[in-house]
C-alpha cells in the first residue's frame, strides 16, 4: 500500500511538473506569452519550425507569418523572429537595451584576430596584398579572357569564374600565393573543387540534421544509423586534410622567415600569420617561444576553411539570389 500512494504521489507530482512547464508556463507565465504564435503548435514545441526547416521551407513560412500576425512572431518556445528594424537594432546591440548574445560574440569581442588584416587602410598599403590581386588579375584571369574572346563562341560562364577568382584569392589571402588554389586557369580542379564542397557541406536535407541536431547526428552515427551520406563525411575529411596541409606550409614559410629569409611580395600567408600571432599572444607576452600545439594547429586551419568557405557560399546565396 505503502509504495502504491508512494507511486501514485510521484505521477502526479511530474504529471503537474509537465502540466505547469509544457502548458501553462509558455501559454501564460513565458516572458514570450503575449507574442504570436507562428502555429499553435509553436508555443509547446519545436516540432513546427523543425519540420519547416527540414522540408526547406522555413523562409516563406515565417514571411506568412509575419505577414498575418505582424513583425513579431513565435517560432517555438525559446525562439522568436523580427521583422522590425529596432528590434533588428536592440538584438544586435545598438540600443541601450540591447539583448545578451552568445558566447560565440565573444571571440570577436575579446579576440578580433583578423579585424587587422580586414582593416581598410592594411589592404590599402600592403605589398601582399596588391601582388595577389596583381597576380590574379595579369598572370590568371587576363589570359582566360583572351582566350575567351579568340574561341569560336567568344563566351564565357561568368559564374564558375566569379567562384574561381573569390577561391584563388581568399586562398592567397589565407596561405600566400605559392600555397594557393589555381581554379581560374584549371577548369577540372575548379569542377572537382566545386563538386567536392556541395558534397561536404550541401544544401539539402542534411544540413538540417548537421546544424540543428549535431548531437543527434553523431549518436546516430556512432549506432550505425547516419543521418547523412558516408560521402558527406568523407569529402569533409578531405577539406579537413587540405587545410591541414597548407597550415603545415605556411608554418615551414613563417619559420624560415623567423630564420631571415623575407617573404616577397604575395607570399606572406596573411590571414594564418594574423590568427597565429593572436594565438602566440600569451607566449610573448610571458617571454616564452611558441609551440604550436595539435588542438592549435587545427585550430587555425579551422579558422582559415572557415573563412574561405564562407566567401564561397556568401557568392553562391548571391549568384542564386
Amino acid at each position: 500500500m505503502y509504495w502504491t500512494l508512494t507511486a501514485l504521489s510521484i505521477s502526479i507530482i511530474t504529471a503537474a511538473v509537465l502540466v505547469w512547464r509544457c502548458i501553462v508556463h509558455p501559454l501564460f507565465l513565458s516572458p514570450l506569452a503575449t507574442v504570436p504564435a507562428a502555429s499553435p503548435i509553436a508555443r509547446f514545441t519545436t516540432l513546427w519550425i523543425n519540420w519547416q526547416r527540414l522540408r526547406g521551407n522555413e523562409f516563406p513560412s515565417v514571411e506568412a507569418a509575419f505577414a498575418k500576425y505582424g513583425p513579431y512572431v513565435l517560432l517555438s518556445p525559446r525562439e522568436i523572429a523580427v521583422n522590425d528594424i529596432d528590434a533588428v537594432h536592440c538584438v544586435w546591440g545598438t540600443g541601450s537595451a540591447d539583448f545578451d548574445k552568445p558566447p560565440v560574440y565573444h571571440y570577436w569581442a575579446t579576440q578580433g584576430r583578423i579585424r587587422g588584416v580586414h582593416n581598410r587602410a592594411f589592404i590599402a598599403s600592403s605589398s601582399h596584398i596588391r601582388e595577389i590581386m596583381r597576380n590574379l588579375m595579369v598572370n590568371r584571369v587576363i589570359p582566360v579572357l583572351e582566350r575567351t574572346s579568340e574561341s569560336p563562341k567568344c563566351a564565357v560562364n561568368v559564374v564558375p569564374l566569379a567562384q574561381s577568382i573569390i577561391l584563388d584569392c581568399t586562398t592567397a589571402f589565407a596561405f600566400g600565393v605559392p600555397l594557393a588554389l589555381d581554379l581560374i586557369t584549371n577548369e577540372a580542379s575548379r569542377n572537382e573543387w566545386l563538386k567536392q564542397f556541395l558534397v561536404a557541406f550541401p544544401n539539402d536535407q542534411s544540413l538540417f540534421w548537421l546544424r540543428d541536431h549535431p548531437k543527434l547526428t553523431k549518436y546516430l552515427c556512432v549506432l550505425d544509423l547516419p543521418l547523412v551520406s558516408a560521402k558527406r563525411a568523407s569529402a569533409r575529411r578531405e577539406f579537413e586534410a587540405w587545410a591541414l596541409c597548407k597550415v603545415d606550409s605556411a608554418e615551414e614559410a613563417l619559420k624560415r622567415q623567423d630564420q631571415g629569409q623575407l617573404f616577397e611580395a604575395g607570399h606572406l600567408p596573411v590571414l594564418y600569420d594574423a590568427v597565429r600571432q593572436d594565438l602566440a599572444k600569451p607566449f610573448a607576452n610571458a617571454g616564452k617561444s611558441f609551440e604550436m600545439t595539435e588542438a592549435q594547429r587545427r585550430e587555425l586551419a579551422s579558422e582559415c576553411f572557415d573563412h574561405i568557405g564562407k566567401l564561397q557560399t556568401a557568392n553562391g546565396t548571391i549568384s542564386q539570389s
